[in-house]
């Protein structure tokens, strides 16, 4: 694997990650979502972003819901 910044290279102790093949790492990544499964693990979904609206002018600021 090449790293274009050396802070985001292994430590040099990390045999395991010298020469990685990418089927290794496929092969890997497999197994954890198999456990993820197996143990009923899900991924955070991201929230949905609600921006609120807000129509400022020089008096103040109002909700989007009074306007109405």
């Amino acid at each position: 694997m090449t790293y274009l910044d050396p802070i985001h290279a292994p430590c040099p102790d990390m045999e395991g990650m010298k020469n990685t093949s990418p089927e290794a790492v496929k092969q890997a990544l497999l197994q954890i979502e198999q456990l993820r499964d197996a143990h009923g693990i899900r991924r955070r979904k991201k929230p949905v972003p609600k921006p609120l609206h807000y129509v400022c002018t020089f008096s103040g600021c109002s909700e989007p819901w009074s306007l109405q």
